[in-house]
């Protein structure tokens, strides 16, 4: 019955990509689905990789529209929706307004390199792990999906591997291509340092390695369903029960969220706020259903 449900949520999405392609009418996805209803769908956001249960389907917020095939990279399918121009248009608008247009293309390209490499460092983990995988582009992102379910150590790797492929493009960009004067690494990540406005290289450096460590960072966080969140809970389950190990994270995610929401919005960063007050709300919701 639930899985029934979870793939009329899902259809929008489900009939492109997530059950295998011998299977064509949208009914017959339909079943499909709901005989896998057992199996949670990892979903990476870019901030994240969320993890869809019976419980907790809110996957239209996140992919607006149908997906077509954007290109196949190293035997992965990669997929795009037109929502993702939004993301791009959030990042660039400023710069548009401003009219710069060049340094608007290149934080558009800067966003796309830092997202695609993300999701491959999943994808590559997941391979090792014997699962092919799909990316999307999507509003919030981008969307991993493996055609398996990690878990113990190898779901540790694969939680693991978007943010270390993040901060090896942050360490390239920074030390590879014309190294960035004589700053050190971590003040020219995270500090106050701008390049000239006509100096385009130096800019798209700086946008590469910013983006490379800050969302590194934040995916690392304590918090489901990001990255950090799912290796915490994928630590504790190798100790305990599954559903413990569940309960604990989501606890520790909702306790962890609140001071990082108040943080954003004292910083003005509302789009984080927003992010993270979502994830607060999925992990109080788990908490909830798993008392009833």
């Amino acid at each position: 019955h639930h899985g029934v449900k979870i793939a009329k949520l899902m259809a929008p999405l489900c009939r492109h990509f997530i059950v295998d392609s011998q299977v064509t009418s949208p009914e017959d996805r339909f079943q499909a689905i709901a005989a896998r209803s057992r199996q949670c769908i990892r979903v990476d956001l870019g901030i994240g990789r969320f993890l869809f249960s019976p419980s907790a389907i809110h996957w239209s917020m996140f992919a607006q529209g149908n997906p077509f095939q954007l290109c196949i990279l190293f035997r992965t399918p990669v997929y795009v929706t037109g929502s993702y121009l939004l993301l791009l248009l959030f990042f660039t608008f400023d710069y548009l307004m401003q009219g710069f247009f060049k340094q608007a293309f290149l934080v558009a390209f800067a966003v796309t390199a830092s997202l695609m490499v993300h999701e491959f460092g999943h994808v590559f983990a997941a391979r090792l792990n014997g699962h092919r995988s799909r990316v999307i582009l999507v509003m919030m992102g981008a969307v991993t999906i493996p055609e398996g379910e990690s878990t113990g150590w190898q779901g540790i790797r694969l939680s693991l591997a978007g943010p270390a492929a993040g901060f090896l493009l942050a360490l390239i960009s920074f030390y590879g291509f014309a190294p960035a004067n004589s700053m050190n690494f971590w003040d020219y990540a995270l500090g106050g340092y701008y390049p000239a406005a006509d100096t385009l290289w130096p800019f798209l450096q700086l946008v590469l390695v910013r983006i490379g460590v800050i969302w590194s960072i934040f995916n690392l966080l304590p918090i489901l369903p990001m990255d950090g969140g799912h290796a915490m809970r994928d630590f504790l389950g190798l100790f305990m029960r599954a559903y413990k190990a569940d309960a604990i994270a989501a606890r520790v995610s909702l306790v962890a969220a609140v001071p990082i929401v108040v943080w954003c919005l004292q910083n003005r960063f509302n789009l984080a706020a927003i992010i993270v007050g979502f994830m607060a709300w999925q992990s109080f919701q788990s908490l909830s259903s798993s008392r009833k």
